[in-house]
Order: structure tokens, then sequence, then C-alpha cells
């Protein structure tokens, strides 16, 4: 299977998803590794088609690279809207003029188990779900079609996440869209799932 992800390391893999969501087959799973990070794991029915590798943002050879036009600081200046987020509060800012426009916005958020994901939003009560940063790596699902099915129907999306999870998003997509607008959390590397969970677990104990 040279032209499938088989043999890519979990070191070189970013978790995005981009593969498992491009898949026409349906034969690639994102499971979690033993540190708790999702990875591609291919199962039977792979025609090596390429797909896979071909929206992969680490096997790309290069990326464009926009021009920064300028470059602004902000903040949301009221005060109760700041308590709702972790820094300025400049995302929820940007997705409400996003809902306002009857589009929808993407965001990571915690389920029962601690666990996080992307989910979408569509009403503007709805956003508290998706702000705050979480610090862990957020299962992308199957937004990235979601998205693409949106902005075919002309629908302004905004899509917030790591740059790994806005470049494989972009990867899937594989071209630009005027209705698409993009949020990426400054990122040094997120921490392993499986860390936090043990943390978790042992916080319950000493409790």
């Amino acid at each position: 299977m040279k032209h499938s992800l088989e043999n890519i390391s979990e070191e070189s893999c970013n978790g995005c998803g981009a593969c498992y969501q491009k898949c026409p087959k349906k034969c690639i799973r994102m499971v979690e590794n033993d540190r708790g990070f999702l990875i591609p794991q291919i199962g039977g029915g792979c025609v090596s088609c390429g797909l896979c590798v071909a929206v992969c943002p680490e096997k790309k050879k290069s990326y464009s690279q926009n021009k920064v036009i300028e470059v602004w600081a902000a903040t949301d200046i009221k005060k109760e809207n700041l308590i709702e987020s972790t820094s300025g509060g400049v995302f929820a800012l940007l997705a409400g003029q996003i809902l306002s426009q009857n589009g929808v916005v993407f965001g990571c958020t915690w389920n029962e188990d601690f666990h996080i994901k992307h989910i979408k939003v569509t009403q503007k009560d709805a956003l508290i779900s998706i702000q705050k940063s979480k610090y862990i790596q957020s299962n992308t699902a199957d937004t990235f079609k979601e998205v693409q099915d949106l902005l075919k129907n002309n629908v302004p999306v905004l899509y917030s996440g790591t740059g790994c999870q806005i470049a494989g998003l972009k990867s899937y997509l594989g071209k630009g869209f005027d209705s698409l607008y993009t949020v990426e959390v400054a990122c040094h590397g997120v921490p392993a799932p499986g860390l936090f969970i043990r943390y978790i677990d042992w916080l319950e104990k000493k409790i």
C-alpha cells in the first residue's frame, strides 16, 4: 500500500483527521495510541487511491504563504464577555459576526468524559460551549466534510483550531473559499490527552 499512509510514523502525524475524512472507502479510523494521541489506522478495503497521502499536511512539500497585510491587537470591551473567554474574547466576537450572517461556527468542546472534539454551532447562545482554551488535542471527527458541504452552498463558515488542524482542513478542501474564515490558536504542540486523563484520575483518587 505505497499510496496510503500505512507507514506514517506517530511522530510525524499531527492527528488532524484529514486522511480519515477524505478516504472514499471509509477504511481509515482515528484511534488513540498509548499516549492518547489520535493516529490513523488503515483497515481492510484500501484500494491505494492515494487520497489520504494527498491531503496529509505532513506529507506536503510546500504550502501557499499568505502575505500579512496588517497585524492588530484586540480585546472585547465588555467584562462579562471576557469572563467567558480565556484571553481577549476576540473569537466570540468573530463567531458572533458569522452567526449574524446565518453562518456556522466550528470549535472544540468538552464531553462528559473530559475528551474534546470539534462541533458546529449555529446559535449565539451555544457559543459558550466552544469558548476558552482546552490545551489538549481535539478530535475533528467529520467536521471537514461538514465545512465543505456548507461552503458549497455559500454558507459563511468560521473554523477554529490549531495550526495543524487548519492546515488539515485547507488541504482537505483543496481550494480556497471566500466564505471560509479560520482562526488558528497559538500552539507550541498539544500535550498528550492520555496524560490529562490520568491526571484527572489521580485528582479523583486524591480527593
